[in-house]
């Protein structure tokens, strides 16, 4: 059992125990400082709160309630405690991630925002990428984990860095996630330049920031998946012409089984002439839902298109020359071509 002090004249502790340090902890602290920072607090405080009365000790002779705290992480806990009883020189001025968030949970547990923010101002600052960096070349702040920051700008709403950053997060999630996130504890995604999945864990992600992401996410899907069939059919009926796609790469059939669209649905051709397109060979849409992400998608549509495109210029370009071809070679057309020409 260790006690730690935070004022000099305390009147309550605030018992917390560290399950992997196997260490309980007493933190002596000032009633008032508390309920004026966490409202939280405030009503557990209160003399007559309608709760039953807190159990009491007994400290150098000084008679003490006793404020019993579960699941709280103990640094931060101690952080907060040294913020709110005017300890500064006991704050650390910069936090790592983990610290950071463990902080936030227990802001956005006792409302303890605005006693806190001006301090959350520097930590999030300190993590976030310079302004001046590609948020995309910034380190690890991509990779798993970056959910979280959700919480965070949710739970720290006025802090200017994490105002500007969340919406990229929130956008970067929107192109990533993998599924049609059932799940709302966990979850896929797959970064455009990783290589692979990486998991994604929702339990502190807001409730309407998931919402969002879901929603978002249908609504892109709603609208490209149509472009996506469309794009198909417009290959599909060109097949005769595209004499480099190979015959096993006809549409086949899918019984929506896990991989069916990385295994089943794309080919890839003509690396020296056709610069290394890929074709679908295979529409199914809740394979699409299930395994592919946002920009993966969109990648594909703008391919498809891409060949079509090329190989409608193509094409026409055949047929005028074969015209000309064949108008040169006719006598009377080759006397004419100047003045076709003009009247063009």
């Amino acid at each position: 059992m260790q006690f730690i002090w935070f004022t000099r004249e305390p009147d309550l502790i605030v018992e917390i125990e560290d399950d992997q340090k196997k260490q309980t902890y007493l933190f002596l602290v000032a009633c008032v400082p508390l309920r004026l920072a966490s409202p939280v607090w405030d009503r557990i405080l209160k003399p007559r709160n309608g709760f039953r009365p807190l159990p009491e000790t007994v400290i150098n002779g000084m008679p003490m309630r006793v404020l019993k705290l579960y699941d709280d992480d103990v640094s931060a806990l101690g952080w907060i405690f040294n913020i709110i009883h005017f300890q500064t020189d006991q704050v650390p001025r910069e936090l790592s991630f983990d610290n950071m968030l463990a902080v936030t949970v227990l802001c956005d547990k006792y409302n303890l925002q605005s006693a806190v923010t001006p301090w959350a101002e520097g930590w999030i600052n300190h993590l976030l990428p310079d302004t001046t960096e590609l948020w995309w070349e910034a380190g690890n702040i991509f990779k798993q984990g970056v959910e979280d920051w959700l919480f965070i700008g949710n739970t720290f709403s006025k802090v200017k860095g994490s105002a500007h950053f969340c919406p990229k997060v929130l956008s970067e999630l929107v192109e990533e996630i993998v599924g049609e996130m059932e799940n709302t504890e966990i979850g896929t995604r797959e970064p455009r330049n990783m290589g692979g999945t990486i998991k994604v864990n929702f339990d502190l992600v807001p409730e309407s920031l998931f919402h969002h992401i879901k929603t978002t996410r249908k609504i892109i899907f709603d609208d490209s998946l149509p472009k996506l069939k469309q794009a198909l059919a417009a290959i599909h009926d060109m097949e005769e012409d595209l004499k480099f796609i190979p015959p096993d790469t006809r549409i086949k059939t899918c019984q929506g089984g896990v991989g069916c669209y990385d295994v089943s649905l794309v080919s890839s051709i003509g690396a020296a002439s056709h610069g290394d397109y890929e074709i679908e060979t295979l529409y199914c849409e809740s394979c699409i839902k299930r395994e592919v992400p946002v920009w993966k998608l969109q990648k594909r549509i703008d391919t498809l298109q891409e060949i079509e495109r090329t190989h409608s210029l193509s094409l026409a370009s055949r047929t005028t020359s074969r015209r000309e071809r064949r108008t040169s070679d006719h006598p009377r057309l080759r006397d004419r071509l100047p003045l076709l020409n003009l009247r063009t």
